[in-house]
């Protein structure tokens, strides 16, 4: 088992671990006082969650929920760096990827979510 020093200098531990910590704090944020109109800088903000203000306050909630989910994830994900016999460029190089990819996958996540709530106004 790696020492809690090893853990702080592997790459994808620290990166995936931060990055949790981070969703999660920003989706408390999120929660606890949501953007209440339509804003361009703050909030969950595309396209679709921007169209009405009923689209924006359902984006706001499922997005602040699901931002926490994915910080969860990246923590969870953060202890696999223990088993992962790289480098630490390489769990460098890993660890940004990861972050995109969830990142991404967040994204589309929410999107469905609001496109399968509001699917005759799109």
């Amino acid at each position: 088992m790696e020492t809690f020093s090893n853990y702080i200098s592997n790459a994808f531990c620290l990166t995936n671990f931060l990055s949790g910590i981070i969703y999660i704090i920003t989706g408390l944020i999120l929660l606890k006082f949501p953007p209440k109109k339509i804003n361009h800088l703050y909030g969950y903000r595309t396209a679709r969650s921007m169209k009405s203000q009923k689209h924006w306050d359902y984006a706001q909630r499922i997005s602040a929920k699901k931002i926490i989910l994915y910080g969860c994830l990246f923590i969870f994900l953060s202890f696999a760096g223990f088993f992962i016999p790289l480098n630490n460029k390489y769990l460098a190089l890993l660890a940004i990827g990861s972050v995109i990819v969830l990142s991404v996958i967040y994204i589309l996540d929410v999107e469905g979510a609001l496109k399968k709530k509001f699917p005759e106004e799109d």
